[in-house]
């Protein structure tokens, strides 16, 4: 009941005030006829025309948090996953004459590279792990365990100490530390530094035969001196060299102009500055080539090398171990091998050897430059300049082709180690980038 009643004195309360209104009018003011339920019309139009705006401003305003969302969450994975690849190597002292025993490169950007040196006594290892140091164990303890257990399992070591002029040098701590491995007439000695840093742990070092250890210990310890820690992408000091931008250059000019569809970086001879492979994946025998090779310096690429792959024997194959390059070529049954040193700016021959097919003889005859060998010879001379540097990968339109080159009496065998996929356009751009590129 109250309810009614107040309802009614307000309906009650409304008419007086219209009539009172309608009474005390001016003859001065113009009165307006506004139909019947106009102004709540009005209004009731203007609030259902306001929903939908309200509505899509309320859609917008979700969708950009939505996409910002996104954005900081490819984001944030693309710097976990660049936080969690190694973008560090170890530039070692350059030597002229070095054969390599070992190569492993793995997706994570961690490595293990294992040379013996012009003396036939010495080993170099260059190596880097995802750091496993346990909670509270001491840097030193971890060096040690280190070369025990990732550089030689059996090491004994008989020395460790931090070195602080590498420490300040390469701005993290590095560890020196002498071991010794085998026994008897096959004990050997060694001498390297591990060096942490906060998310790998990175080794190089030489080891020889004890016997020979003492004399060469003086020289193995100045060159410890002369490492450097470059970083993948080019950007430190010691590489001076931005790769990455200037790769991604290249590839969009012959994405575009449809010279190339696949590619690849290929790190070689530890150097921590890749190698740029495009290739055209169809194959098809250009003049100026369906496989280049690309090298950066100062910033500036250079193309050292492009041969139609395929054609003829043509391959391109780089060395892992060394900085040369191999061109492979023939037709008839003759093989020529031109094999290169890269300066760092530009290709040199260093060696011809060629393995000539005599038809009428069904024989080969065999070269070094002009001059004839015979086949003991030339297999001799193969070993020394070609075989030395294995493995090499091969530039090749349909793959990546990691082999070794071998001589079996007298004619040349590649045996495949493994085989890896080029990149395409999109997963290459994203990798440069990845890397530091700048578009």
């Amino acid at each position: 009941m109250m309810d009614r009643r107040k309802k009614l004195v307000s309906l009650v309360a409304l008419l007086t005030i219209s009539t009172m209104l309608v009474s005390c009018g001016d003859s001065s003011v113009g009165t307006v006829d506004v139909p019947e339920n106009a102004v709540a019309k009005a209004s009731a139009a203007k609030t259902v025309d306001s929903v939908p705006e309200k509505e899509a401003d309320a859609e917008e305003t979700i969708s950009e948090e939505v996409d910002t969302k996104e954005a900081d969450a490819e984001e944030a994975v693309a710097e976990e996953e660049l936080a969690s690849k190694n973008m560090l190597s170890v530039k070692s002292p350059e030597y002229s004459d070095i054969t390599n025993l070992r190569t492993q490169n793995n997706d994570d950007g961690t490595y293990y590279y294992e040379d013996m040196m012009e003396d036939g006594l010495t080993v170099i290892t260059n190596m880097c792990y995802v750091n496993s140091q346990r909670d509270g164990q001491d840097m030193d303890a971890y060096a040690e365990n280190i070369v025990c257990a990732q550089v030689n399992s059996d090491a004994r070591i008989t020395g460790s100490e931090q070195d602080d002029e590498l420490s300040a040098t390469l701005t993290y701590p590095v560890f020196k530390v002498d071991y010794e491995s085998g026994g008897n007439e096959d004990t050997k000695q060694a001498v390297g530094v591990v060096i942490l840093t906060d998310n790998f742990t990175y080794y190089y070092g030489y080891e020889c035969p004890i016997d020979y250890f003492e004399d060469n210990q003086e020289f193995y310890e100045e060159e410890l001196k002369k490492i450097e820690l470059i970083t993948l992408d080019g950007s430190s000091d010691a590489a001076g060299e931005d790769f990455a931008t200037a790769y991604l250059e290249k590839i969009i000019e012959y994405d575009k102009e449809k010279i190339a569809d696949s590619f690849a970086l290929i790190y070689a001879n530890s150097s921590g500055i890749p190698y740029l492979a495009a290739v055209n994946s169809e194959g098809p025998l250009e003049e100026n080539g369906n496989a280049h090779l690309f090298s950066i310096s100062n910033g500036t690429i250079n193309e050292i090398m492009s041969v139609s792959s395929g054609y003829d024997g043509n391959h391109i194959y780089v060395s892992a171990a060394s900085n040369t390059v191999l061109q492979t070529s023939g037709m008839s049954g003759t093989e020529i091998f031109d094999l290169y040193a890269f300066n760092g700016k530009e290709l040199e021959g260093i060696k011809e050897l060629q393995a000539v097919y005599d038809m009428e003889d069904d024989s080969y005859k065999y070269y070094d430059g002009t001059i004839e060998l015979t086949e003991e010879e030339y297999t001799e001379v193969f070993e020394e300049s070609i075989i030395k540097n294995n493995p090499y990968t091969g530039i090749d339109f349909d793959g990546l082709n990691m082999v070794n080159i071998m001589v079996i009496d007298g004619s040349t065998d590649f045996e495949t180690d493994s085989t890896q996929k080029y990149m395409s356009f999109d997963e290459m751009k994203k990798q440069l980038l990845d890397l530091g590129a700048q578009e």
